[in-house]
């Protein structure tokens, strides 16, 4: 019997990514994306994932009951165990939110919610740059700073089950992630020029040799 594919959700304070994939880690199609609107009402944004996971579905001509489960990598920090969402940042109206049972709910299917920089230490520890290795150390930076700890394939929690979580490491009066982040880049460039502008467009800025968007970069 053929194996089926597994739908996987990225849920950031930026943007929300869906796409499928094989057991093998092999990409199903092309991603798709949408504005996460992380400040806007929590039932908005869990509307916006039902509908990544249903667009996804339908490009793919499948339906729910062709797939074997749905994984959500989210922005942290999180309570795997129960399926919640703690107190995240960047996504103010969902603290505390039952995100696993609400979309288990919604599509009768098994959900697994891990922090997202987990997840991506776990896809390049089994598919990626981390093959062959036993213990890998992954950061990923998006609108915050999520790190990840895998040793023999399992993700090391730690005592509190956030031991990758290093964004609110103290950090010149602050915490790294108000930095080392694209929300921190586009808090830097806007410090220097008054402009507010995400982080991909400076860094396009900068590539085009505009002096604000270096200097930015120089500071980040």
């Amino acid at each position: 019997m053929e194996e089926k594919a597994i739908l996987g959700v990225d849920l950031g304070g930026t943007k929300i990514s869906s796409g499928l994939i094989t057991v093998n880690g092999e990409l199903l199609g092309n991603p798709y994306t949408l504005p996460t609107g992380g400040k806007d009402p929590g039932k908005a944004i869990v509307s916006r994932i039902f509908s990544a996971v249903e667009k996804t579905l339908d490009d793919a001509r499948l339906n729910v009951t062709d797939i074997s489960g749905i994984g959500i990598g989210a922005t942290g920090p999180l309570d795997m165990k129960e399926g919640l969402i703690l107190e995240c940042p960047f996504l103010p109206t969902l603290h505390n939110f039952p995100l696993r049972k609400t979309v288990q709910e919604k599509f009768g299917i098994p959900v697994f919610l891990d922090n997202d920089a987990n997840c991506f230490g776990l896809g390049e520890y089994f598919f990626g740059a981390g093959r062959g290795h036993e213990i890998i150390l992954g950061y990923t930076l998006g609108t915050g700073l999520g790190c990840a700890i895998v040793i023999q394939g399992r993700i090391f929690a730690g005592a509190t089950q956030h031991g990758g979580e290093v964004g609110t490491s103290p950090y010149q009066n602050e915490t790294i992630e108000d930095t080392v982040s694209g929300s921190g880049i586009s808090r830097i460039y806007k410090a220097i020029c008054g402009q507010d502008l995400p982080a991909r467009e400076i860094a396009a800025l900068a590539f085009d040799g505009d002096k604000f968007a270096r200097q930015a970069f120089e500071q980040f």
